[in-house]
């Protein structure tokens, strides 16, 4: 059967090839599948129309993981969420769950499948993908996915996996998780790029919390982890001196940035604390490169003390 004659007979079906409302009444509220595609631009020109168009973007395509459906329709499901956006790799599961859909003008019982969270198997950000449907992966993938009496772990060590995961979406060895503090509210990218909303710990391993008191709230952006071991599966701290590129938001912590030039033989008094020393309210951003462009307006540097331009070659 081609796919146009696979997309009329799911256009013909209310409930997109899947009787979520059967399947809902005799099993869970919420269903994992495994998906098998999704929408992200209209390379497929046929799927692109069928979808909806733009506004079918993050719609996936998808099996079910108990009692696989039959290969003569195309279930698909929608985001379930239009505002955050965190759309799935191919060979991830989703949960699914039956909500409104855009018939609910004609009917009020219109519904249609809605697939929310990525289900973390490995507990990772880099991805969730499961190498293989059958239970028996071939040896390269039973190596890098070892079974253990805790659960399924993800060790890549030989930089690939063989999971398909998508057309541009290769896997990193490298890509570590954040190790959690408490209280910490932490938002990780899949490549090494984090927001964490988090506080002073002491007598923890951070390189933040030398100074004030357990609390003391700090938010650090961070993008790229830097230079980091193959051993993907160990989380690690964020490190302003390591990290590709950083924002800290700080209270009372004193963060030891190692600044690329702390010249200050220009003062006669009042010597401004060198940034690896100094404790307090500040904001720090630190990159390879930094650049200030005001396209209308002024740039306004304002400080209660000194402004102070440092440069181990020149200032122009």
């Amino acid at each position: 059967m081609s796919f146009a004659s696979l997309i009329k007979n799911h256009q013909s079906n209310k409930d997109n090839g899947f009787n979520v409302g059967n399947l809902l009444k005799v099993g869970s509220l919420i269903i994992p599948v495994r998906v098998t595609y999704i929408l992200l631009d209209d390379s497929d020109k046929t799927k692109f129309e069928a979808y909806g168009g733009w506004n079918g973007i993050g719609t996936i395509e998808y099996e079910l993981i108990e009692n696989p459906i039959t290969p003569n329709i195309i279930p698909i499901a929608h985001p379930l969420t239009s505002n955050i956006k965190n759309f799935p790799l191919i060979n991830e599961v989703v949960y699914l769950i039956s909500l409104p859909s855009t018939d609910i003008g004609e009917t009020n019982v219109a519904k249609r499948p809605y697939y929310i969270n990525i289900v973390s198997l490995w507990n990772h950000p880099h991805h969730n993908a499961y190498p293989l449907n059958s239970s028996a992966p071939p040896p390269p993938q039973q190596k890098d996915y070892a079974q253990t009496q805790a659960g399924s772990v993800r060790r890549v060590t030989d930089q690939s996996t063989e999971i398909f995961l998508g057309k541009t979406f290769k896997e990193r060895a490298n890509i570590h998780p954040l190790l959690p503090f408490e209280g910490d509210v932490i938002h990780e990218g899949r490549w090494g790029n984090s927001i964490r909303l988090g506080s002073t710990v002491q007598n923890r391993p951070n390189n933040w919390s030398q100074t004030g008191t357990d609390g003391d709230p700090l938010i650090i952006i961070r993008n790229g982890q830097g230079k980091q071991t193959d051993q993907g599966w160990i989380p690690v701290v964020e490190n302003i001196n390591n990290d590709d590129s950083s924002i800290y938001i700080a209270s009372t912590q004193n963060v030891p940035l190692k600044a690329a030039s702390t010249s200050y033989v220009s003062y006669v008094n009042n010597i401004p604390t060198s940034p690896s020393k100094y404790a307090g309210s500040q904001i720090i951003l630190d990159s390879g490169r930094l650049v200030f462009n005001s396209w209308e307006d002024h740039i306004l540097l304002s400080s209660a003390k000194s402004i102070n331009l440092n440069s181990q070659k020149s200032v122009n």
